[in-house]
């Protein structure tokens, strides 16, 4: 919210004149306070601009009319925009507000006296106030996990399995087909039963974060990598979960297929690629599956 003032500087322009006389040149009041506020932007995805505040010059106008026309009010808003929807995924900008001044009018701002904008010719707008900006690719922020511990490996290598172990009531699905993990999901291990209790210190507790599984290529984006690799960043370790039959994303014949040494070398490339820092953390290689048949060969 910003406080002005709106002075007239120039009498070439009626300011206040008296009625009786009909004398253009007596000015009862040169200045007026008012409390501007520019609209606020939309939230979410594509948010709407918030709306500008404008001031226009007229002639024969002085500031008694700029207070009728207000109706006792000091206060100008111009409107909010519309947050994004589903239904609507990008939002409407709000509706500018405009009022008019007398021609040589300056608007000030009360806390610094700063010039905002000065009124020079008649019928022209002058920004005064200028709207937030809605939600966009510019201006959004991120969300990034701080896990103690981030789970990775290619689809279907058994993380979920591995994090369901480790925390028997959490609701994890597990399937036999790649990509049953959709999104991160970060859990904590709290006090492990067979840990002994030391009075006089917290409770213990460990974060560990699911990640879906990445495929080669996700350092360029490919299967939506970067959007589960960047919750790595902050990852105190990494635990590398790699199937011990090896992989294959799918059964197309152009399709290769990865040993577990190789799926470790291929995992550790896109780590690096993405970011250096990731390849310097500790990391623990859980090769998963032995107990299957011809697991241990």
């Amino acid at each position: 919210m910003r406080h002005a003032w709106f002075r007239l500087i120039s009498t070439s322009a009626r300011s206040c004149a008296n009625k009786k006389m009909n004398d253009m040149s007596i000015i009862d009041e040169d200045r007026i306070r008012l409390s501007i506020r520019a609209g606020h932007g939309g939230y979410n995805g594509i948010g709407g601009d918030g709306g500008n505040v404008y001031m226009v010059g007229q002639p024969n106008l002085d500031f008694r009319d700029v207070r009728k026309r207000l109706a006792g009010s000091r206060k100008i808003r111009a409107g909010d925009g519309q947050n994004a929807l589903y239904t609507k995924l990008v939002g409407t900008r709000g509706e500018d507000a405009i009022f008019h001044v007398p021609v040589g009018v300056e608007a000030v701002d009360a806390e610094t006296s700063v010039l905002i904008a000065r009124c020079k010719r008649p019928f022209h707008r002058y920004l005064v106030a200028r709207g937030g900006p809605g939600g966009c690719p510019d201006n959004h922020y991120q969300q990034l996990m701080r896990p103690n511990i981030g789970l990775v490996g290619f689809p279907n290598a058994g993380k979920s399995t591995i994090m369901k172990a480790l925390i028997p009531k959490k609701t994890i699905k597990i399937a036999s087909y790649p990509f049953t993990t959709r999104k991160p999901q970060l859990c904590y291990v709290r006090d492990f039963d067979d840990m002994p209790k030391i009075a006089g210190e917290d409770e213990f507790s460990l974060s560990i974060a699911d990640l879906p599984g990445i495929i080669e290529g996700a350092s360029s984006n490919r299967g939506r990598g970067v959007s589960f690799l960047k919750h790595l960043e902050y990852s105190d370790m990494l635990l590398m979960v790699v199937d011990v039959t090896g992989f294959k994303l799918d059964v197309s014949p152009t399709e290769p297929f990865r040993s577990a040494l190789e799926s470790v070398a291929l995992l550790n490339i896109e780590l690096e690629r993405y970011s250096p820092h990731l390849v310097t953390k500790p990391t623990i290689l859980a090769v998963n599956k032995i107990d299957l048949p011809n697991g241990e060969e």
